[in-house]
Parts: structure tokens; sequence; C-alpha cells
């Protein structure tokens, strides 16, 4: 687990207050996190690709993602979780 402790540096400063080494320690882990869960999600996108799945840009397909979605989110597979809100969130793109 990420947490935005671990982004902040021993600097070795004598007073907290004054110290502003880990002002965007919480953005670093942050932007640590989304690409982690990224990462994750590519790679299983990309087998399910090499397993044949396709269809997830057909318009119509909005309403079986979001069944799906709904699914994945009560067996808690987050990464599918995050797939999916990807494609939906493509399909309702301009």
């Amino acid at each position: 687990m990420i947490t935005a402790e671990d982004f902040i540096p021993r600097c070795g400063c004598r007073s907290v207050g004054e110290c502003t080494h880990g002002m965007f320690a919480d953005q670093r882990a942050f932007d640590a996190v989304v690409n982690k869960l990224a990462t994750a999600m590519k790679a299983k996108f990309r087998n399910k690709f090499m397993e044949g799945r396709s269809g997830w840009d057909e318009r119509d397909a909005k309403e079986f993602l979001l069944t799906s979605l709904k699914s994945h989110i009560e067996r808690g597979d987050m990464v599918d979780v995050a797939n999916i809100a990807a494609m939906i969130w493509n399909l309702e793109q301009p």
C-alpha cells in the first residue's frame, strides 16, 4: 500500500513548522497510486484482449458494462472495476 508518508523526504530540518520539503507528498503519493493502478489496468486489459475479448468501445455495450461494473464491485475486483469504469467513461466522451 502506498501512503503519503512514503513520499515525505527525510530532510533533516530542525523545525517541522518551517520545513516545506514534504509539502507535495500527498500529490506524489496519489500520482504513484494512479500510476500503479494504471499499470495493473493495462496488464489486465491486454490479457483480456489477447483472450479475444472485444466490444468495449461499442456504444450499445454501455448497459452491459454498467451491469458488469456492479457485479465486479460486489466481487471486490478493483482492477476490473477501474477498467470497466474507464470503458464507460470512454463511451460517454463526445
